[in-house]
């Protein structure tokens, strides 16, 4: 996923030892399916383009299902 670099959103890295919770997407909206996030990096750091990537999880969803 692809979010602009104001959106304060974590990934559960944080330090060589230790971790933290991390945050939830959830698609369409808090009813649809859950993804974790796995990791967030930035990209085209110092241009107008400046954004973060956001690796997401699917989190196993409730079956049957129609969502993503």
């Amino acid at each position: 996923m692809l979010v602009d670099v104001s959106v304060d959103i974590r990934d559960s890295y944080a330090g060589s030892s230790s971790t933290v919770a991390q945050d939830s997407v959830y698609v369409p909206d808090k009813t649809g399916t859950r993804f974790e996030v796995i990791f967030c990096e930035r990209a085209l750091r110092g241009t107008p383009n400046e954004h973060l990537v956001v690796y997401l999880d699917r989190a196993a969803p409730g079956w049957p299902t129609a969502q993503l």
